[in-house]
């Protein structure tokens, strides 16, 4: 099966042949519960070589003060591993050809050592199911660029407002353009969701990275940060689906088209 995988610090996002789903990312440490619940659809208790953890909407109803999501311009860590075996043991295969992401100022940096994390064989058990997960091949997208292809255009500027990172993409003819790109490792979680402060960066970073035209914005954070119209785009939308899952489409998509007969 081939999978496109946003693996996000807020939002986990899984984009398949045959839907898109979203849950909440959240890990924390296996703790007792004093009175149990029926387990809902996106709720896991999850057990990785040893490592035994709440995750989803559970981890996000359950977690303290003293609980942390894995945030940074990285996705090279086991949380970012955990969350990706989670949701593919919740789809109906064991085979899984899988497009990730990865922040655009380390891309280059971590793609190899990504791949090598995601890629082979491994064995989760969730919700007492325990899976064998086979993963035959991983290409590393870029956040915010990959998007692209969920709606594709010419020439196209985007912002990826995530929980634990900011990034901005051109795309021009189907191409990256590093000069007009770049990541701050600082998202709506980690700025204690001060809207305002961030829209004036991300407006003082279209500045300095001489944007005219055709911004658009996506990402969880496109509904809440109040940027300055018309020029921005108010979402990024592939017209069925919101721009919080643009990420995953645009994997999907480039999947598709390396491996889909």
């Amino acid at each position: 099966m081939i999978v496109g995988f946003d693996w996000g610090n807020a939002y986990t996002k899984i984009c398949t042949p045959h839907n898109v789903i979203s849950y909440p990312s959240d890990i924390i440490p296996y703790r007792k519960i004093k009175v149990s619940n029926s387990l809902r659809e996106h709720d896991f208790i999850f057990d990785y070589r040893g490592r035994k953890g709440i995750a989803g909407t559970l981890a996000r109803e359950e977690r303290t003060i003293l609980d942390r999501t894995r945030k940074g311009d990285t996705k090279l860590h086991e949380d970012a591993l955990i969350r990706l075996l989670i949701g593919l043991h919740q789809l109906p295969d064991k085979h899984f050809q899988i497009v990730v992401g990865q922040p655009i100022n380390r891309h280059s940096e971590d793609k190899e050592q990504i791949i090598s994390m995601a890629k082979g064989v491994h064995a989760i058990t969730v919700n007492g199911s325990r899976k064998e997960i086979i993963v035959k091949d991983v290409v590393v997208g870029v956040e915010g660029g990959s998007a692209y292809l969920s709606n594709p255009s010419k020439h196209i500027h985007l912002i990826d407002i995530g929980s634990g990172t900011i990034n901005f993409a051109t795309v021009k003819d189907g191409r990256f353009i590093n000069s007009q790109s770049t990541t701050i490792a600082q998202g709506l979680e980690n700025t204690e969701q001060d809207y305002e402060s961030i829209a004036v960066n991300i407006k003082n970073i279209v500045l300095d990275l001489d944007w005219k035209d055709s911004i658009y914005v996506m990402g969880g954070g496109a509904h809440l940060i109040p940027l300055p119209y018309p020029r921005f785009s108010p979402i990024y939308n592939n017209r069925i689906y919101g721009p919080e899952l643009a990420n995953a489409i645009g994997y999907y998509k480039i999947g598709e088209k390396l491996w889909a007969k």
